[in-house]
């Protein structure tokens, strides 16, 4: 008798301490539960939840390294990694991407939405090695994320130690993997609700608008509803002045071309090599010529809209790049340019100031005197405005033709002048657009030629 009861105090002495361990473990794991919902909790944001499910994952099952998987379709991808990098290289698990039926172990866990260990990878048929660069996994454990009944994704983690993990592992990280399904379907419930929000409060921003634009519309001042009517017809004039110089100016360009092709090849069998040779040459100046009406057109456009950032302009240089790209036409007119060694430093937007002296010099070197004599300057004003300017030796300008200028796409009835009209009303947009003005003067007598201006602010 003395020793049955030597053994059932034994037995009970042992059930005693197995339970304290017990309860003691579930203590930890509900501690380490509690700290990784609180991990998981302190973001809606469905990115930031993946982050934080593989901090969180250490609380609750040590690891050396640990990935976050996700199904999409038939296949599963990494979308999260953690300490990889230190078994040499980087970012190997990142690019995983794999059919999931061709993975035994996760296509076991989804259909029994079951976690899984495996003690030692070695020993296991089935442990396949996604890269070379893993064969330092000794053992592994792993537990499906749920989400209604759907598995959605795995949690994984890895140990350089064999027999490192046992079904106990499995389970807690199974609890995580649980919180973590419910941390990412409310992420992803708020992400949905946060965009269903954001819709409606579009439709309701969209339907104040309406309701604004409409009695905006029936309370407007004559005032008001004139200038728009005034804004109307300058958009619309600006339209007809687009398809009047596609209809007109790039017509008679692309007719001479097709009249000089057709002619090509109907009488090329007659024609000399000379002929044929100055056909080729006129088609090429045709051609250039469409192409630079068709950028002008598209310069013009892009400076209504578009936005810049203004600089300290290096006008010196800007200046000289305008005379490179006119150094043929300078020297087919002989041109001679007097242009100041220093400059003062005025504010724009250098590709546009560039388009303005590329105008007026063309202008200057077309419309000047035989041979042209340019010179360019520029002048202080109040206000710390900066006037700049280009001055030619042609025939000057009629007060109505300085009517005419300035004007989107109004032409110049002058002799010589070559051009199709666009390249002041580039010039006064870019202007505009840089908070300068524009001007001319001129006294319409031969050889004091005429003064093209535009201001920009200065730097100081």
């Amino acid at each position: 008798m003395p020793y049955l009861a030597n053994t059932t105090y034994e037995n009970m002495k042992q059930e005693l301490t197995r339970l304290k361990l017990a309860e003691a473990e579930q203590r930890r794991l509900s501690q380490a539960l509690r700290q990784a919902g609180a991990v998981l909790n302190s973001t809606l944001d469905y990115q930031q939840v993946l982050d934080r499910i593989l901090e969180a994952m250490s609380y609750v099952v040590p690891h050396d390294s640990s990935n976050i998987m996700l199904i999409e379709g038939d296949t599963v991808r990494v979308f999260r990694w953690r300490n990889y990098e230190w078994f040499g290289g980087e970012d190997y698990a990142g690019s995983i991407t794999f059919k999931l039926e061709n993975v035994s172990l996760l296509r076991q866990m989804q259909q029994q939405g079951r976690p899984l260990v495996i003690p030692y990878v070695t020993r296991d048929p089935e442990w396949v090695y996604y890269k070379e660069e893993h064969r330092w996994i000794q053992s592994y454990a792993a537990a499906p994320i749920q989400s209604h009944g759907q598995v959605k994704g795995f949690l994984n983690v890895n140990s350089a130690t064999p027999g490192f993990y046992t079904e106990a592992d499995a389970e807690r990280l199974q609890a995580f993997a649980d919180q973590a399904a419910l941390a990412l379907e409310n992420a992803r419930l708020f992400e949905a609700e946060r965009q269903r929000r954001q819709e409606a409060e579009n439709l309701r921003d969209h339907l104040e608008e309406l309701v604004a634009e409409r009695t905006l519309a029936l309370s407007r001042s004559n005032k008001q509803l004139n200038e728009q009517l005034i804004e109307r017809d300058k958009l619309i004039a600006e339209l007809d002045a687009f398809a009047h110089t596609v209809a007109h100016d790039l017509r008679s360009p692309i007719g001479i071309m097709t009249n000089y092709a057709e002619l090509l090849q109907r009488e090329w069998t007659t024609l000399s090599v000379e002929e044929i040779r100055e056909f080729l040459v006129s088609i090429r100046r045709v051609g250039r010529k469409s192409l630079t009406i068709i950028e002008e057109l598209l310069l013009l456009a892009s400076i209504r809209k578009g936005q810049v950032r203004m600089t300290s302009l290096d006008m010196g240089l800007i200046v000289a790049e305008a005379q490179q790209r006119l150094s043929h036409m300078i020297e087919e007119y002989q041109a001679t340019l007097v242009v100041p060694s220093d400059w003062p430093i005025a504010r724009g937007y250098a590709p546009w100031i560039e388009e303005v002296w590329t105008n007026y010099l063309s202008n200057a070197i077309k419309y000047g005197g035989q041979p042209p004599h340019i010179e360019l300057g520029a002048t202080k004003q109040a206000e710390n405005m900066i006037c700049f300017w280009v001055q030619d030796n042609g025939r000057g300008l009629t007060p109505s033709e300085q009517a005419q200028l300035f004007t989107p796409f109004t032409r110049l009835n002058q002799v010589r002048i070559e051009g199709h009209g666009l390249g002041l009303s580039i010039v006064q947009r870019i202007v505009d657009k840089l908070g300068g003005k524009v001007g001319v003067e001129s006294r319409a007598k031969v050889g004091q030629g005429s003064v093209f201006w535009f201001t920009l602010p200065g730097s100081g």
